[in-house]
């Protein structure tokens, strides 16, 4: 029982350390970590330190370099020191005034410089489009308001001359048809069986009515041979119809082309567009109604050059008065320092 007693007690130490060593484990490792998060965030706080370090040597060398202009520009200055006070003033203010318009003019210059090829490529095109509009301009009368009955009836003969097309195929084919049934009919065989069978017709008859009058006889023999000779001689009664219905149906489509045509040529005489062949004066028409919008969309185009000519010519003009402001701002301030007493060059 002593025994059981200290193995129950040495279970419960080894427990016990087993525990304080997993302890001491998630210690140091909260440890390492929290070490982790102070490197970290004074690295941060380092390199917040370094980028306002850097933001503030960066001030300086502005204020540097504005601070060597401010001493340059004293230096200038310097020899205007002496004189009248107003009349210094007035120095300083006009070679102010010619600093800012030479500025002013170099910036104009160099805007002008990258512009101007452009704008002998603009006076070439505004030449071409009036040229253009120049070959257009028969066409700015022209009724486009008749453009939608000019279409109804060229679509109508359209249909109708390829209606007709289908239609004279079809009555060629039947003809050819027509003449090959015919061709078969009076070969020799056939003309030898339809004799024949007129033969065989005639003594069955002539068996029928022996106590008929002869001359009556006669007749219905002739009726007889006259059917059966019909019948096996003559082309086929059906392809006979087909062919005269076709034959209609042409003349009919013929007729209809006939008179729609005749509407377009009474619409094109009322628009003055010259005697030819018709398809010719259909195209005439859809040229002229192409060269009319042509017009118009040229005057569009012209517009929109023009108002960029005038942007262009606006900034030569600017650049030139600029140029005229300068060089009498030049001759003023000469005018002072010659007052001044000063040479100058």
């Amino acid at each position: 029982a002593r025994c059981r007693s200290e193995l129950g007690d040495l279970e419960q130490a080894q427990e016990a350390i087993k525990s304080d060593a997993q302890e001491r484990q998630n210690r140091e490792r909260d440890a390492r970590e929290w070490r982790e998060r102070q490197r970290r965030l004074s690295l941060l706080v380092l390199q917040r330190r370094f980028e306002e370090i850097d933001s503030r040597l960066s001030k300086l060398g502005k204020m540097d370099d504005q601070l060597r202009k401010s001493r340059k520009k004293q230096e200038g200055l310097r020899g205007y020191s002496g004189f009248p006070v107003e009349l210094r003033d007035r120095i300083l203010k006009e070679k102010g005034r010619l600093d800012d318009l030479s500025s002013e003019v170099d910036g104009l210059r160099r805007q002008w410089d990258e512009v101007s090829p452009q704008l002998e490529q603009l006076k070439r095109r505004i030449r071409q489009v009036r040229d253009d509009m120049a070959a257009l301009e028969y066409a700015r009368d022209f009724p486009a308001n008749r453009k939608d009955e000019f279409d109804s009836l060229r679509i109508v003969r359209g249909k109708a001359i390829e209606s007709l097309s289908n239609l004279e195929g079809k009555k060629h084919a039947l003809e050819t048809d027509l003449q090959v049934a015919t061709k078969r009919i009076l070969s020799p065989r056939t003309m030898i069986y339809g004799s024949l069978v007129a033969a065989a017709a005639i003594l069955v008859v002539s068996a029928l009515v022996k106590a008929v009058v002869p001359g009556l006889l006669g007749a219905v023999l002739a009726v007889l041979i006259g059917i059966v000779v019909s019948r096996f001689l003559g082309p086929p009664r059906k392809m006979q119809e087909q062919l005269i219905n076709l034959q209609r149906k042409v003349t009919e489509k013929k007729d209809e082309i006939g008179q729609t045509e005749g509407q377009l040529r009474q619409l094109l005489d009322e628009l003055s567009i010259a005697a030819q062949p018709l398809q010719a004066r259909i195209a005439a028409f859809s040229q002229r109604l192409q060269d009319r919008n042509n017009l118009f969309k040229h005057e569009k185009d012209l517009d929109l050059l023009l108002e960029k000519r005038k942007g262009l010519a606006s900034m030569l003009n600017n650049l030139q008065e600029k140029k005229e402001d300068a060089r009498a701002s030049e001759g003023r301030l000469r005018n002072l320092l010659a007052q001044a007493g000063l040479v100058v060059v």
